[in-house]
């Protein structure tokens, strides 16, 4: 039998044990909901004639009874220091017409595979992203000292629009007075609107890292 197999293999990575499993059971659903493959357990190795290669621990093993075909998820037990290699072995034995196929699925799923990837290292990079922004002094010490010089400012325009004008003998004073108490209107609605502007702009940049965790 083993004179008229071909092999094919594809190369995975994974770094924790949560991760290999994810893997594991995606391409489990692929094989067994789209291509009708079954698990290929060790006790059938012999009943078969078909053993995956050895050197690897075996993850998981699929058969397919009506092609012959068997895929393997091999985890290579050679170590580099004291930390196993993180890389799995996706292989695929068979007649040579009937694992052609196959060939595509292994492609697809490691497009897949890695369009998730990429997509979950995207959300924990957003929400680290978040993270910082929501502990950066460079927010809230402007926010907080903007809103401070707000709330003076609006509370003295406003005593000051309340209060009876106040009559001066000297022409000069009451000019001074009035010059004052405009600046403080000004200095009030400036102060508004730049705590506004700070407030959308950390809206607006949280918006964006929440849109992009999607």
């Amino acid at each position: 039998m083993e004179s008229r197999l071909a092999y094919y293999n594809q190369a995975l990575f994974y770094e924790s044990p949560a991760e290999l499993s994810a893997i594991e059971q995606m391409i489990d659903a692929a094989l067994s909901n789209e291509y009708g493959f079954s698990y290929y357990t060790e006790f059938e190795w012999g009943q078969y004639g078909y053993e995956p290669p050895e050197g690897h621990d075996v993850v998981s093993a699929w058969r397919h009874q009506d092609t012959e075909v068997y895929i393997t998820l091999l985890l290579p037990s050679k170590k580099v220091g004291s930390k196993a290699i993180k890389k799995l072995v996706l292989t695929i034995v068979g007649i040579e017409k009937n694992i052609d196929k196959y060939k595509k699925l292994f492609a697809l799923l490691k497009r897949k595979y890695s369009n998730k990837r990429s997509k979950e290292v995207t959300q924990t990079e957003t929400s680290n992203r978040l993270d910082r922004i929501s502990k950066s002094k460079h927010y809230k010490y402007p926010v907080a000292i903007v809103s401070v010089i707000t709330v003076i400012t609006n509370a003295f325009s406003l005593y000051l629009r309340k209060i009876p004008p106040p009559s001066f003998s000297n022409q000069n004073i009451a000019t001074a007075y009035n010059i004052t108490s405009e600046c403080f209107n000004f200095l009030s609605v400036l102060a508004l609107s730049l705590l506004m502007l700070l407030c959308i702009s950390v809206i607006i940049r949280y918006g964006i890292l929440w849109y992009k965790s999607l």
